[in-house]
């Protein structure tokens, strides 16, 4: 049997999908004003058909205020990744470890928030 997909990439199609700005895996190379940026933070796999991975989630934006809205517009996607399904792989629930929180960007003038997230999977093929 097929083992699960990356959740970092399942994450990063599901806020794509669902936000007008752009989600990364990576801060790029010419950092736009406003992204959001998911990367790996451990977990564990269950099964070879099951898996609860945790991603690191920022917001990073002109402002903290806008870093903030962004952070909350984020957090509540991830609420509702329960259910859904992208590429055969479906989401069987989704935990925030609390609300996201200010983590200020050194030496930049950049806003950003971060939460950190484990995502539930299932495959369904």
């Amino acid at each position: 049997m097929a083992s699960l997909p990356s959740a970092l990439l399942w994450l990063i199609e599901y806020l794509d999908n669902n936000l007008t700005e752009e989600v990364r895996g990576e801060v790029p190379r010419n950092r736009p004003t406003v992204f959001v940026m998911v990367t790996t933070a451990g977990g564990d796999d269950r099964t070879s058909v099951t898996a609860a991975p945790q991603l690191l989630v920022e917001s990073w934006a002109d402002t903290i205020l806008n870093a903030e809205a962004l952070a909350r517009k984020v957090d509540g996607l991830v609420g509702a990744a329960h259910g859904v399904t992208i590429d055969g792989v479906y989401c069987k629930g989704a935990r925030r470890f609390g609300l996201p929180y200010e983590s200020p960007v050194p030496e930049s003038d950049a806003a950003r928030y971060r939460q950190l997230v484990s995502l539930t999977f299932r495959r369904t093929e």
